[in-house]
């Protein structure tokens, strides 16, 4: 009898220990594989502020409240409350704030010197602070299921009606080209103005900036940037 009692503890023993050490891996594996998307990217990623509530989706850890300092990587999934706004400051050059009820995904690749960033709005609007203009190897791109904008050096405003499939796209500083998934033809706009299509860039509308819909917060963003680039002009 004792020796069967011995063996039950044992075993349980052997369970408890089995679940530790199960634990312990699962955790392991986690910390590698962020540590080698990390790696990877090679690029400093950081939530600079945030006015509300917002989350950070990334895959194997799931949904995460997102906080000041808050390191993000490639791929992560962003999303912002109603009357939230959320900033990333990327490898010192580069800001951008995100407006409220809005997701992204954001794809960083290379090092903080040659690098390739990709912002795909599934919705919402997102202000882009480009610092310092980019070299050939690098390049910087907000996308839609229906557009590519891409930049040098600018600060803009992308919005993303993902109902109606309608991209509107405001140019504070320099200058943007925008083109249509299912079309070869681009559009540059110019500092000053704005530019709305659904796809077809023969039906787009380029007007001068609208600001009505800016809240504060938005305008206060766009004047520390257009601030930055008069100390540090951007080509």
């Amino acid at each position: 009898m004792e020796n069967v009692e011995q063996e039950e503890r044992y075993a349980g023993k052997g369970i408890f220990i089995f679940g530790a050490l199960l634990v312990l891996l699962v955790v392991c594996i986690i910390a590698i594989t962020r540590n080698k998307k990390t790696e990877e990217s090679g690029r400093d990623i950081k939530v600079l502020s945030i006015d509300g509530q917002a989350t950070v989706y990334r895959d194997g850890e799931g949904y995460k409240n997102a906080y000041n300092g808050m390191e993000i990587i490639s791929g992560d999934v962003i999303s912002t409350g109603a009357g939230s706004y959320l900033s990333i400051s990327m490898d010192g050059n580069k800001c951008i704030m995100v407006e409220p009820a809005s997701t992204i995904i954001l794809e960083a690749k290379g090092d903080d010197k040659h690098n390739r960033t990709q912002i795909t709005i599934e919705k919402g609007a997102v202000i882009s602070d480009i610092r310092e203009a980019l070299d050939e190897q690098s390049s910087y791109e907000v996308v839609t299921d229906n557009s590519i904008i891409s930049v040098r050096g600018t600060i803009f405003r992308t919005e993303y009606n993902a109902e109606l499939m309608n991209v509107k796209v405001a140019v504070h500083h320099g200058t943007v080209e925008c083109k249509p998934y299912f079309s070869n033809d681009k559009v540059v706009v110019e500092c000053g103005n704005e530019i709305r299509f659904d796809g077809n860039v023969d039906d787009a509308v380029i007007s001068d900036i609208n600001y009505s819909g800016y809240s504060d917060k938005m305008k206060d963003f766009i004047a520390e940037a257009e601030k930055h680039k008069e100390e540090h002009t951007v080509d």
